[in-house]
C-alpha cells in the first residue's frame, strides 16, 4: 500500500486559522480551504485552460485515501476507480487532480465520468442535480520525497521542491463517495 501521508484537517471552513501569516500563504489558504469548484474563477486567470485526462482506471490506494473514503478491506493493496488529470493552459501546468470513487460508488460515478468527455470532475460534483456535498477538507505540503509529490511533479517543471495540496471528501447520502485530491503548482489567488 502507499505511504501514508501527514493530511491536516480543515475543521471549520472560512474560520480556521492557517498558521502562517506570510501573504502567499494566506491566498495558499483561501484556496485550500475554499468549498466552491475551482474551475469557473481558474478560468478567469487562465481564459484557455483545458483538462487533461493521464489516466482512468483501477489502481492501489495509499492508507489515507482508503481511510478517508471508510472503506473496509482486509486485503492489500486496496483498489478503486482512479482518474487522474492536469489543468493546464497553453504555456502552464497549474494543477494535478487525482480522484478517488469509494467502491460502494463506482456504479454511479462510473456512469457520470463517461460523460465528462475531457471536462473537470467538478462538473458532476458540484451539479445540483446530483447529491454530492463537500463534507470535509484536509491539506499538506507535499515535500519531493512524498509518493503524491512524485505522481504530480512529473507534469510540471516549475523546479519546486514542494507544492500545496488539498483533499476533499464528498458524501453521497450520507457516506464518503468520492475523494478528490489537488496539488497546485501554482500560488492562484481565486
Amino acid at each position: 500500500m502507499l505511504t501514508d501521508l501527514n493530511w491536516k484537517e480543515l475543521t471549520e471552513f472560512g474560520q480556521e486559522k492557517f498558521p502562517f501569516d506570510d501573504e502567499e500563504l494566506s491566498i495558499v489558504f483561501k484556496l485550500l480551504s475554499d468549498r466552491e469548484e475551482i474551475t469557473p474563477r481558474l478560468l478567469k486567470i487562465y481564459p484557455k485552460l483545458r483538462v487533461k485526462v493521464l489516466f482512468q482506471d483501477y489502481s492501489e490506494l495509499s492508507v489515507s485515501e482508503v481511510n478517508f473514503l471508510n472503506i473496509n478491506n482486509q486485503t492489500e493493496p486496496v483498489k478503486s476507480l482512479v482518474r487522474e488529470v492536469i489543468l493546464h493552459d497553453d504555456e502552464t501546468t497549474i494543477m494535478f487532480a487525482r480522484t478517488i470513487v469509494s467502491p460502494d460508488s463506482i456504479s454511479k460515478v462510473k456512469r457520470l465520468l463517461e460523460t465528462l468527455n475531457g471536462k473537470n470532475i467538478g462538473k458532476i460534483l458540484f451539479d445540483k442535480n446530483n447529491s454530492f456535498t463537500k463534507e470535509k477538507i484536509f491539506y499538506q505540503r507535499l515535500n519531493a520525497d512524498n509518493w503524491l509529490f512524485k505522481k504530480a511533479d512529473i507534469h510540471n517543471d516549475s523546479g519546486k521542491n514542494s507544492y500545496w495540496s488539498r483533499c476533499s471528501v464528498f458524501y453521497d447520502n450520507g457516506k464518503p463517495a468520492i475523494l478528490l485530491t489537488d496539488v497546485f503548482f501554482e500560488t492562484i489567488d481565486i
